[in-house]
């Protein structure tokens, strides 16, 4: 009986998940949270463009964007923080072929995404988003 107690001592401890703290919960994580819902996109002259779903997935590590133009095709991002280099980071794709990588950061409680540097073709526009 002693050796089936013993037994059981030292391996139920390691059959139970240890404890972890949630993932993705810091402010910084959050920061973009703003952002969550449906929206009516309009142009500068307030008429309606497009709508746009976005979601938290991943169990809150990530943020989904489906972007669904009046005309076109549709598309979607994928956004989320990465400790390891304290920035934001979005991959855009179109349905129209085109894609991009951003990166960024809030800056007084605004995020703001820039493409990345093309490195086949450096003098390319660059584009910068201000949420």
């Amino acid at each position: 009986m002693r050796t089936v107690l013993a037994f059981a001592a030292l391996v139920l401890p390691m059959a139970l998940p240890a404890q972890r703290p949630p993932a993705c919960t810091s402010d910084q994580h959050r920061a973009f949270d703003y952002w969550v819902g449906e929206w009516n996109v309009v142009d500068t002259t307030g008429a309606k463009v497009a709508e746009s779903s976005i979601e938290r997935v991943a169990a809150g590590c990530a943020i989904r964007e489906t972007w669904k133009p009046l005309q076109g095709p549709q598309g979607v991002s994928i956004s989320w923080y990465e400790p390891a280099d304290s920035m934001w980071h979005q991959q855009w794709v179109g349905g129209a072929g085109w894609n991009a990588w951003f990166d960024g950061g809030t800056e007084d409680g605004v995020m703001h995404l820039t493409t990345k540097s093309n490195p086949v073709n450096p003098q390319a526009a660059r584009f910068r988003m201000i949420y």
